[in-house]
């Protein structure tokens, strides 16, 4: 088992699909039973998404920026 703090730190390791398959079933363990961790990796996939759709040369506002930061904390 792994715990809540590998669980976060594995996060984007798992989104990028970049794990082996033991630490992936480990991890998915986890989140499947922490309901913090869960809304961590939602957080995360959510602004992944988000940020996927702005353009590379879009200067993002400071209010956009501090909103995201508060989403993963």
């Amino acid at each position: 088992m792994i715990t809540c703090l590998e669980a976060c730190a594995l996060v984007t390791d798992y989104l990028d699909g970049e794990m082996g398959f033991m630490r992936k079933m480990k991890f998915k363990l986890h989140i499947a039973i922490c309901p913090n961790c869960k809304t961590h990796l939602n957080k995360m996939r959510q602004l992944i998404a988000s940020m996927g759709r702005i353009p590379p040369d879009t200067e993002i506002p400071e209010e956009m920026l501090d909103h995201l930061s508060r989403l993963l904390s």
